[in-house]
């Protein structure tokens, strides 16, 4: 008996079939179950949007914070033009341009002025 739900889906699977239209049924309900599952893990818009900005899980606010200097309440997001996958980000008297890119997320796409040291 398996005992977990890899072991029972395999299980399942492999059951004795009394045509080859059964077990053509049983895989084909089994991979619209997984694409239904993974379309239904999104979060419901776009990765670039200012919204996905603002998603801890994103990394974008954070590293906003980070690099700002300026706790993350503080922090405004405005989308720059719909589908531009940039972000205007203004906070603590700073303000900055937030792009998205695919493999590597929010990455900061302004001149930060260099400190004096």
């Amino acid at each position: 008996m398996p005992t977990h739900v890899a072991g029972v889906v395999f299980e399942w699977l492999d059951a004795p079939h009394t045509s080859a239209y059964g077990y053509a049924m049983r895989s084909g309900v089994f991979v619209l179950a997984i694409v239904a599952w993974i379309a239904g893990c999104g979060p419901g818009y776009p990765v670039w949007s200012a919204q996905a900005f603002k998603d801890p899980s994103s990394g974008g606010i954070k590293r906003a914070s980070f690099e700002m200097e300026c706790p993350e309440n503080q922090l405004q997001v405005t989308e720059l033009g719909k589908d531009s996958a940039s972000v205007g980000v203004t906070g603590c008297g700073k303000k900055a341009v937030f792009v998205y890119l695919y493999g590597s997320g929010w990455v900061n796409n302004s001149a930060a002025p260099e400190k004096n040291r």
